[in-house]
């Protein structure tokens, strides 16, 4: 094997310096070429590399670049960031232990007003402002509801209704027809009754009274049913006749009509009993009616 000998001599006049770079001829040696210029910051590191060290920043020049905006602080003194807490009245956000933003549990900000207190925090929870119960019973037993309108707005229960209607019949007999001895009916009353409740059934406490003129020769007997319930009964024992004797008879029941409900009462006069020529001359009758609605039907 034949080998060659190089002349480093020889060969490092072949090489040349350019652009950023240093060779020496002597040497051989080959780096980069560090401009002198006084704002050169080019530097050759200690692995050998070329380094750049970084350039000072001036934090008055840059904070001066940077503001405040909604819900935020900036101290540009400082350069401290930070959320802007709003001290408005009622605010709950806070600041918590680990440095972000938090709302306590059961303190949400709230608008309160009439029948409401309280602000939502654990120490003033929401409640409503409500009153002393005044009465003997058990609020529990007696209390009514209150209930939630599709506009949001509390509602009580519905108001008692209430209503008032009559009628009146008035029938004259001038051929004076005789009193029948069987139960049988001789007039009769209507009266159209409204619950004006559209929610609950009302009680209706209805007064009913008949009035007649009846006539009894001597041993003559009569009497007045109302509903076919006998009210009266007259029988004339003396030894004259009894002209025109006025009776009045009344009763009083009760009807219960559904929410919103119409209805026609009637009320039947009987006579019955009849003898010896007994006659009646006039019927008069009345009906009066008390509608309430009822909240404890």
């Amino acid at each position: 094997m034949i080998s060659a000998i190089i002349d480093c001599d020889e060969v490092r006049g072949c090489i040349s310096a350019g652009p950023g770079i240093d060779y020496d001829p002597a040497t051989g040696v080959i780096g980069a070429g560090i401009s002198p210029a006084p704002d050169n910051t080019v530097e050759v590191a200690p692995d050998g590399g070329l380094f750049v060290p970084p350039t000072p920043v001036d934090c008055a020049e840059v904070r001066g670049c940077i503001s405040a905006g909604p819900g935020v602080d900036f101290d540009p003194a400082t350069g401290v960031i930070g959320a802007n807490i709003s001290s408005q009245a009622g605010n709950n956000v806070a600041v918590g232990p680990d440095g972000g933003l938090y709302v306590p549990t059961g303190a949400a900000t709230v608008e309160t007003g009439c029948g409401i207190t309280g602000d939502g925090s654990g120490s003033a929870p929401l409640e409503l402002a409500t009153g002393e119960w005044p009465f003997d019973c058990p609020v529990d037993d007696a209390g009514a509801g209150v209930y939630c309108g599709t506009d949001g707005t509390l509602r009580s229960e519905p108001l008692p209704k209430a209503g008032f209607y009559a009628s009146d019949l008035a029938l004259s007999h001038p051929e004076r027809p005789l009193i029948p001895e069987e139960l049988t009916q001789v007039a009769s009353l209507d009266i159209e009754l409204t619950n004006p409740d559209p929610c609950r059934e009302a009680l209706v406490i209805l007064f009913q009274e008949a009035d007649v003129d009846m006539n009894f020769p001597i041993n003559g007997e009569g009497g007045v049913a109302i509903d076919t319930d006998s009210m009266l009964h007259i029988g004339n024992r003396g030894n004259g006749g009894m002209v025109r004797q006025h009776v009045q008879v009344s009763k009083l029941i009760n009807v219960v009509l559904a929410p919103g409900e119409t209805r026609t009462q009637t009320m039947t006069i009987e006579m019955a009993r009849g003898s010896n020529g007994a006659s009646y001359s006039r019927i008069q009758g009345t009906l009066r009616a008390w509608v309430i609605s009822n909240p404890t039907a």
